[in-house]
């Protein structure tokens, strides 16, 4: 049961919870995401429609998790569920995701095992410890681990030429041999 708020009132949902306008029941609920004590920190629990109970999964079985999940073990209870990073980060800082060509779902993968990725790609996690990750660029693609821009179109890290009309958006910057980096 969805939980309804004041959008008014800054406090009326919980931490990590936003109060969003519902047009099926014509009201304000909160949304967001819970690890649901199953996840590490900094990542919520995908939630079971059929009773609303976090999804428990196999690892290294591909359609255990939707994309962007990751099967994770939760030692308390002694299984796996499928957890993703709360931020919707999956790669190292710096580091650039794979994504399956004809679908455009990011490429998992399982830590330590070889020929997974493509070329030019290895099995990484922002998380320590991780026994899955993602297929993500083994070069980071700016200088510094700096966070860059994802062009819209090609969802590639965007290109920029140095001086030119065509730049990077507020609060980014071109740098030599880079792409449009952050900067602070």
């Amino acid at each position: 049961m969805p939980i309804q708020c004041n959008e008014a009132l800054s406090n009326s949902c919980p931490t990590g919870y936003t109060c969003t306008f519902n047009a099926l029941i014509n009201g304000h609920v909160c949304c967001g995401a819970s690890d649901y004590g199953v996840c590490p920190d900094g990542e919520k629990a995908f939630i079971s429609t059929a009773d609303m109970s976090p999804r428990e999964c196999v690892v290294n079985v591909d359609a255990s998790c939707p994309a962007n999940y990751l099967c994770r073990f939760n030692m308390q209870r002694n299984k796996y569920f499928c957890c993703a990073s709360v931020s919707g980060r999956t790669c190292p800082l710096g580091k650039f995701l794979h994504r399956d060509s004809q679908s455009s779902l990011p490429t998992r993968c399982t830590m330590g095992r070889a020929e997974q990725c493509p070329d030019g790609y290895s099995c990484q996690s922002y998380l320590p410890n991780s026994a899955q990750g993602f297929c993500c660029t083994n070069s980071s693609v700016c200088p510094d681990d700096a966070e860059f821009v994802i062009d819209e179109q090609s969802q590639l890290p965007r290109a920029c030429t140095m001086g030119s009309f065509v730049g990077c958006p507020n609060g980014f910057t071109c740098r030599f041999g880079c792409h449009c980096h952050y900067y602070e």
